[in-house]
């Protein structure tokens, strides 16, 4: 169904491209969204500039757990995403967050208002999973 889209101007790298995972979320392109909803470029700035607002307003200054970080472009991104994946089915209250700041992948857990509720749940998930402990440390980030 999407693929009969594609004739319509839009190339399927520019979608592939502009797919971003972050935990268990998937953001996509504006072309791939107008072409699920079929919304006009009109609809779609008005969206993203009122998503935008709003995430300026609940984003503020706090800490995550930092489990995994690499530069191994090969071993990187699939090894962030089992983690992150093991993560969340042991500690379904934790949200996770991988994401890619060239030349890292990255995996930080939880939104924490307070660095003693990050270093609580850090130890949490050091004694879960002990194979993760050398690389798990707290770290100042934006969170929701």
């Amino acid at each position: 169904m999407i693929f009969a889209s594609f004739s319509m101007g839009v190339a399927a790298q520019d979608i592939i491209e502009n797919i971003n995972v972050s935990g268990n979320h998937v953001y996509q392109s504006d072309a791939m969204d107008r072409l699920v909803r079929k919304m006009s470029p009109e609809e779609i700035k008005s969206q993203a500039e009122a998503e935008s607002v709003q995430s300026q307003h609940h984003r503020s200054s706090g800490w995550r757990i930092q489990v995994f970080s690499d530069s191994n472009q090969r071993t990187a991104k699939g090894e962030a995403s089992a983690k992150s994946r093991n993560i969340s089915s042991r500690f379904p209250q934790y949200r996770t967050y991988v994401t890619y700041n060239s030349p890292y992948w990255r995996l930080r857990v939880g939104d924490f208002r307070s660095q003693t509720e990050a270093n609580e749940a850090a130890a949490e998930i050091r004694r879960a999973f002990p194979g993760y402990a050398k690389e798990i440390r707290v770290v100042r980030d934006r969170i929701n």
